[in-house]
């Protein structure tokens, strides 16, 4: 599953907020068909971590610019 950020430090900022929570997500180049604006980075995460990333991105303020259900973590 892939969710798609602004720039590149918020996807960064996000991973390592997740990481400190014992989630994991690698930080991927977002595919062209995905893309929605911004700087082209996404968090490639399971579908167990979503909501998790979800609830950490909206209270630290990131904007989630897309999710695509169709990528696996």
């Amino acid at each position: 599953m892939l969710m798609q950020l602004q720039s590149m430090s918020e996807a960064v900022r996000l991973s390592r907020a997740l990481w400190k929570k014992g989630v994991r997500a690698e930080i991927v180049q977002t595919p062209s068909a995905m893309r929605r604006g911004g700087c082209g980075y996404s968090l490639r995460l399971s579908g167990e971590a979503l909501s998790a990333a979800e609830h950490t991105a909206q209270k630290m303020g990131l904007h989630v610019l897309g999710i695509d259900r169709g990528e696996s973590g």
